[in-house]
């Protein structure tokens, strides 16, 4: 069975190396000129305690934690080698790869971001829901927006996208966004 032991042991906080085999989400920010940074002990104390709190006060964050550790489908080792997370100046984003997955936080974004999670109401967005919807970007793949049709816009495709948002069939909410309303 696995334990928040476990999945915090799959947790690592990237420090730079300069060399070019660096994380890729890191490198992709950089390439972009926006800043990247190690956590500084305060932030990593405060995001193991985020996730701490997600794990033990929800049976789905539970779930897509243990992600990290063991694989849903075959109950093996995860292919996930670690969870990478690291500080920018950019907004807060998650990079889905089978053997880096990793998020990319902006402390700043709770304070500055509102969202309207629930009733249609703004509400400022706090760390645990930033934490957990880049959570789910970057364990189960799952994108902000996807076609009408359902299926997700490539990273292919010209940029900026044009969306249908008045398309019968467009999801607004979305589903990372739906399943992090389920959480929190």
């Amino acid at each position: 069975m696995t334990t928040w032991n476990d999945v915090n042991n799959q947790l690592s906080f990237w420090v730079p190396t300069g060399q070019t085999g660096d994380l890729p989400l890191a490198l992709d920010l950089l390439d972009k000129g926006w800043m990247v940074s190690a956590l500084s002990a305060d932030q990593e104390n405060l995001v193991r305690s985020t996730l701490f709190n997600l794990y033990t006060g929800s049976d789905t964050a539970q779930s897509i934690l243990n992600q990290v550790v063991i694989n849903p489908l075959t109950g093996q080792s995860s292919t996930f080698l670690k969870l990478y997370l690291i500080a920018t100046n950019a907004g807060s984003q998650a990079k889905y790869d089978v053997n880096i997955p990793s998020i990319a936080i902006n402390f700043e974004d709770p304070q500055r971001i509102q969202n309207t999670p629930f009733d249609g109401k703004f509400k400022s967005l706090d760390l645990e829901r930033l934490l957990i919807h880049e959570v789910i970007h970057a364990i189960l793949d799952f994108k902000d927006i996807r076609k009408p049709d359902g299926s997700a816009y490539l990273d292919t495709e010209p940029t900026p996208r044009v969306v249908d948002y008045n398309h019968p069939d467009f999801d607004h909410l979305g589903e990372t966004v739906r399943l992090t309303n389920q959480i929190r």
